[in-house]
């Protein structure tokens, strides 16, 4: 069930729902919620699994199973877990999320970086929260790093339409033959670019699920929260982490960065 945070929808549609028998209803739901509960209280189901956070859960799941510390496994080994919980035969080792890509978006971007030979570094300066955002002048410095090293590396910064004076200003003082100029903006030309990419540069973001997706190797900054970088690490590929030393992402070094970028440099 996919909704939006608007009760009257929500409401709309459970109604609907409770016209069917489900055998298996899962709620994948890390953290306890009102709207979880609601959902399966409401629908008709043989089984239902999740994880019991309080006594409410634990009244009207058939399969209650235990939460597990965040702070300790990644969120797809926890969400896992449930599953087995149930009996379903699942390979840890096997497991890796998936995304779409649409082929529309993923031909116009490679039509647009055919142009550009040798190697690309996705640097994604796009982030959510205000923790994650990594200083203009933070980058620049990282820029001025790579582009001294690996002068036939071309750099692509990524970011949304809104973002683009930002861009501008970490530009400026460079040459611009040094880059590659984003073309698209939708999500989906954001998935294509980083699939197209040989490395992605990235605060904490959707950006390095998408990279984990595709298998894609990438560098990623993390705020000082410790479940952050647990639960939402790279996962099961090639990747380096840092974790800055206070809660705000400024307290990583572009010298810090620009050597685990030196580091996989050699594994790609």
């Amino acid at each position: 069930i996919i909704y939006v945070k608007n009760s009257m929808q929500i409401f709309i549609k459970v109604f609907m729902l409770r016209f069917n028998k489900f055998f298996l209803t899962v709620d994948l739901n890390d953290n306890a919620s009102k709207t979880s509960l609601f959902i399966l209280k409401n629908i008709k189901s043989k089984n239902k699994l999740a994880f019991a956070f309080n006594e409410n859960y634990s009244e009207i799941l058939t399969h209650p199973f235990e939460p597990i510390d965040k702070t300790k496994t990644h969120l797809l080994d926890r969400q896992v877990s449930l599953l087995q919980h149930f009996g379903l035969k699942i390979q840890n080792e096997k497991c890796r999320p998936l995304i779409y890509l649409g082929e529309k978006e993923l031909s116009e971007v490679r039509e647009q970086l055919k142009r550009d030979k040798g190697k690309i570094v996705a640097l994604n300066i796009s982030a959510g929260a205000g923790i994650r955002i990594w200083p203009k002048e933070h980058w620049i410095k990282l820029i001025s790093l790579i582009a001294n090293k690996n002068i036939d590396w071309k750099i692509l910064l990524l970011a949304t339409a809104e973002e683009q004076d930002i861009i501008t200003e970490i530009k400026r003082d460079f040459n611009p033959d040094v880059f590659i100029i984003q073309k698209y903006y939708g999500f989906q030309h954001l998935v294509g670019y980083i699939k197209t990419c040989d490395l992605l540069i990235t605060p904490d973001t959707s950006a390095v699920h998408i990279a984990s997706a595709l298998n894609k190797p990438l560098v990623a900054m993390f705020p000082g929260t410790e479940w952050s970088s647990v639960s939402f690490a790279p996962y099961r590929v090639l990747n380096r982490m840092l974790i800055s030393p206070v809660e705000h992402i400024k307290g990583i070094s572009p010298e810090s960065v620009f050597e685990k970028y030196k580091e996989i440099m050699k594994e790609i």
